[in-house]
């Protein structure tokens, strides 16, 4: 059975803060992509369980860009 009641999205929001730390990057000390997917993935995960009161999955990514490095000791 659905639950069809609606959610404002501020009752979904998720928000965290990381601190990159030596081993979390790599050997030109920028921050490894998948350390940055994972906490990305954990915030949606966060976020979509908040929206449905379910267990959820990520099922897929479809694509995502590194436009520049993170450096390590950055929030």
């Amino acid at each position: 059975m659905m639950n069809s009641t609606s959610r404002p999205i501020s009752s979904s929001y998720a928000e965290t803060t990381n601190v990159v730390m030596p081993n979390d990057t790599n050997t030109q000390g920028n921050l490894f992509g998948g350390r940055l997917l994972q906490w990305l993935d954990i915030n949606c995960a966060i976020s979509a369980h908040r929206h449905c009161k379910r267990v959820v999955v990520t099922v897929a990514v479809n694509h995502v860009g590194f436009d520049r490095p993170i450096n390590w000791a950055t929030l």
